[in-house]
């Protein structure tokens, strides 16, 4: 069977297994888990001891803590990614076995939480690197025995790389490939706001 969430594709097994897991949870248990998934799917640290208090009532033991802490974040991602819709996901996880009442406070979590996710995703994805900072000076280089001089733009980037440490980048380029590059950026900046736009 194909669902939404996941894209049109069947249903991850491991996914399947979990959802029997997370069947032991009461509906409130499940919405205040979800809570905490959702947080940490926006940018936060994972309360992985409040997630376990939350779920000590069902007694589960640490794998079924963190298999159904990945099922629920893959869950909440995935029908953020495809922007299903609260009904069709509520019906899909009933489908799948989850109880309505779990399956209802999932989607409920989902619908709350969709507009901040999608813009923290987009925000975040495909992104390995974040610029910080960026200045351009024009210097003068001598051409080797003494043919004259060249005018460059010696381009300066600080930005902070995908582990978070600040690092920089410094290029020299003439008048032309400076130009080309500003072009070229303008240019991937209109798409990507043409793109978001719809």
């Amino acid at each position: 069977m194909r669902f939404r969430f996941c894209g049109d594709l069947d249903c991850p097994d491991w996914v399947l297994s979990e959802i029997i897991t997370m069947s032991r949870l009461t509906s409130i248990k499940m919405k205040l888990l979800c809570q905490v998934v959702m947080a940490s799917l926006l940018g936060h640290e994972l309360d992985y001891d409040k997630a376990k208090k939350l779920t000590s009532d069902a007694k589960f033991d640490e794998p079924d803590l963190q298999g159904a802490l990945a099922a629920l974040g893959f869950i909440l991602r995935s029908a953020s990614r495809y922007s299903v819709d609260s009904s069709s996901l509520d019906s899909e996880l009933q489908q799948l076995g989850l109880p309505r009442e779990l399956a209802a406070a999932l989607a409920k979590s989902h619908t709350d939480n969709t507009a901040s996710l999608s813009k923290y995703l987009s925000e975040s994805s495909l992104r390995l690197s974040s610029l910080k900072n960026a200045t351009c000076s024009k210097e003068s280089i001598t051409l080797p025995n003494n043919e004259g001089t060249l005018l460059v733009n010696t381009v300066k980037l600080s930005y902070l790389d995908s582990d978070l440490t600040e690092k920089e980048a410094v290029f020299t380029l003439s008048q032309s490939q400076l130009d080309s590059l500003l072009k070229d950026l303008k240019t991937a900046k209109y798409k990507m706001e043409e793109l978001s736009a719809k």
